[in-house]
């Protein structure tokens, strides 16, 4: 085993990979199909909004997507996007 194909593995670990918003508004999309309550999330304004953050403020998008990635309910990752994206909007 090459040292390049041990380290890349522990690199990926260590610093990981920002989800994209496709995955992120799937993730959102099977949480909300879980909730009890029925979320039902509309896709494309999904999208809209993550690329919209991604281009705006990268730091609030990989905060944003990190995080709903490891969350399991749509109510705590629905509240994260707005803590990750708070006071960015517009400014």
């Amino acid at each position: 085993m090459s040292a390049r194909s041990f380290l890349l593995p522990v690199l990926l670990v260590l610093f990981g990979c920002t989800p994209t918003p496709e995955d992120t508004c799937k993730r959102l999309e099977g949480l909300g199909e879980k909730d009890p309550a029925g979320f039902k999330l509309s896709m494309s304004k999904c999208l809209a909004r993550m690329n919209e953050m991604r281009e705006r403020d990268p730091e609030a998008y990989k905060c944003a997507a990190r995080t709903v990635s490891k969350l399991t309910s749509i109510d705590h990752a629905l509240l994260a996007v707005s803590v990750c994206d708070s006071g960015k909007r517009h400014e």
